[in-house]
């Protein structure tokens, strides 16, 4: 009975990995940012068409709801304004509709 329970608990924290998995996007520079009430979406010159399991794959969006909105779109703009690479950590979709790659993380590169 133990086990079946240690097996259940297992099964349950495998699965949360793969819900929360994501994936690295392709290094551009931004050449546009999108701002909402509810959402930020960017582009950048060198995106990717992967779906990343998404409707829409021609941008990458963060809801404004999101823990970590705030820092992510001061990040986003400075390294537009000083035309930095980025590449994005996406999991799941975001931004208007829900149909975008969703933004969990960026990298600013040098």
């Amino acid at each position: 009975m133990e086990m079946r329970k240690i097996s259940a608990v297992l099964i349950a924290l495998l699965a949360t990995n793969w819900v929360e998995a994501g994936e690295a996007t392709t290094q551009g520079k931004i050449i546009t940012s999108y701002t909402s009430g509810a959402w930020t979406m960017v582009r950048i010159d060198n995106q990717s068409t992967k779906t990343f399991g998404c409707e829409k794959p021609n941008w990458y969006a963060i809801n404004s709801g999101d823990s970590n909105y705030q820092t992510i779109v001061s990040s986003i703009l400075a390294a537009q304004m000083a035309q930095k690479e980025v590449s994005f950590w996406v999991s799941g979709c975001g931004g208007q509709a829900g149909s975008y790659p969703k933004i969990e993380s960026i990298v600013v590169n040098s």
